[in-house]
């Protein structure tokens, strides 16, 4: 079987429905893919960002922690977090989920933290760092209105984001989740 470019490849014709071709190695992909499996180009961008440790078992999430690593590594040796044909190893099977853990390790590495993976709210400590940050933001709010003596509606709307700040964060804080 060839690919369009005449070399030869064992996953079968790109003309196959269900299949396409990497753009980068050629290689034949099947359309379910995210990943190319062998040079780890991204096809669905949007697909593979929903893919997270938490939403992952068994040797999936394994892969999904080996792709971090192997990124983590990488960018050790290189300061680089593309992915390197010589350090990109993907599990069978599971390749999928080890380019989403090399692109969420790349992304943490190249400064691109989203805020949900800043703030886990399933983390106490997490929780009581927002808390602090809702509290400050309404004592902050306090001071602001006893200062400036905005008009009457921009001291309705100061003085509700206030109370919803200050009590939001103290009910983070106290929350016993």
């Amino acid at each position: 079987m060839t690919q369009r470019d005449g070399s030869s490849d064992v996953t079968g014709s790109p003309a196959n429905p269900g299949e396409r071709i990497c753009y980068a190695c050629r290689y034949v992909a099947s359309e379910a893919d995210l990943t190319c499996r062998h040079c780890g180009v991204i096809f669905e961008p949007y697909l593979l960002g929903m893919i997270t440790g938490k939403s992952l078992t068994g040797p999936q999430a394994e892969a999904f922690q080996k792709g971090a690593q192997d990124c983590k590594a990488y960018w050790k040796l290189t300061k680089q977090t593309s992915v390197a044909p010589a350090a990109y190893k993907p599990w069978p099977g599971c390749h999928d989920a080890y380019r989403a853990g090399w692109k969420k390790a790349a992304d943490a590495l190249d400064g691109r933290i989203h805020l949900e993976d800043m703030v886990d709210l399933s983390r106490p400590e997490s929780r009581k760092k927002l808390s602090f940050v809702l509290m400050g933001g309404g004592l902050m709010l306090f001071f602001l209105i006893d200062t400036l003596q905005p008009p009457n509606y921009v001291k309705a709307i100061l003085t509700s984001l206030m109370v919803i700040g200050i009590f939001g964060g103290l009910g983070l804080y106290f929350s016993s989740n």
